[in-house]
């Protein structure tokens, strides 16, 4: 009802930037977030870059996590979205989604970054202490009813759909600072995929400290390969690659990554 009642009402809105990074108009940018183990919790920064007058977004978010210990518990607003008429948030566990929403008609409290990164919203997530090392990645979704990532400009009857730049947590798995100020990966580690057990596809992730020759093969149970991901070779840093898993049948498989000195199995349950 708000989000109909919005597009009806002339909103006047203002901001402030608060970081000199120049970002691509319109963009929404969750950062990557590195956590040693042990760390009781996370906050992972959301920003904002637009050169349009904003008045009004709805941002649903949902995770993905390999293994289970780290759930969103807590969301944060910074610089003038703290000044809006109303900003909305709920998580919802189960489902691993979180609704958000925010508008204002409060005169010069609109949402323009002049085209640099703004922090606007932070998530925070606690971890539990039994949690392994994995990676949790961090997107935009779809909310029913309210639509996907959407920013409304002042006046409310002109949008714009930002582009989108996922993030992540990588918690327990060690990083190295680069000259350059790239984070970059200390072990070659082939993650968890997850969803597992999954239903048609599932996201399989590694990381490398530097470029390598790598292969992404799936086995059966009975050690058969049945599917080439690839063989080539990849640059340092993260990495994740969609099995559509469609034209098998349900049972247990294998993912195995191998580069030089270095190989790797994992566990896979597909369920139909």
């Amino acid at each position: 009802m708000k989000f109909l009642m919005f597009f009806l009402t002339s909103l006047i809105v203002t901001c402030v930037a608060f970081a000199d990074d120049p970002g691509m108009p319109d963009t929404v940018i969750v950062d990557t977030v590195y956590v040693d183990l042990g760390q009781p919790h996370v906050d992972v920064p959301i920003y904002a870059v637009t050169d349009e007058h904003v008045a009004f977004y709805n941002m649903p978010i949902t995770w993905s996590s390999m293994s289970e210990g780290i759930v969103p518990v807590d969301v944060f607003y910074f610089g003038i979205i703290r000044a809006w008429d109303e900003t909305y948030d709920s998580i919802f566990v189960e489902n691993n989604f979180i609704r958000m929403y925010g508008w204002t008609e409060h005169l010069g409290a609109f949402l323009n970054t002049d085209s640099l990164r703004l922090h606007c919203w932070s998530i925070q997530f606690a971890v539990d202490s039994s949690a392994a090392p994995q990676i949790v990645t961090i997107d935009t979704t779809f909310d029913f009813p309210n639509g996907s990532l959407l920013f409304v400009l002042e006046g409310g009857i002109e949008w714009i759909v930002p582009t989108v730049i996922p993030g992540a947590i990588y918690y327990g798995i060690p990083a190295e600072v680069t000259e350059n100020q790239q984070i970059l990966p200390s072990n070659i580690a082939l993650l968890r995929n997850y969803p597992n057990p999954f239903n048609a596809s599932t996201n399989i992730e590694f990381t490398l400290p530097e470029e390598a020759q790598v292969e992404l093969s799936v086995y059966n149970i009975l050690g058969q390969k049945v599917a080439d991901l690839f063989d080539e070779r990849k640059p340092a840093g993260a990495h994740s690659m969609t099995w559509d898993a469609g034209a098998y049948p349900s049972g247990v498989y294998f993912a195995r990554l191998e580069t030089e000195g270095y190989s790797k199995n994992i566990k896979m349950v597909l369920l139909r």
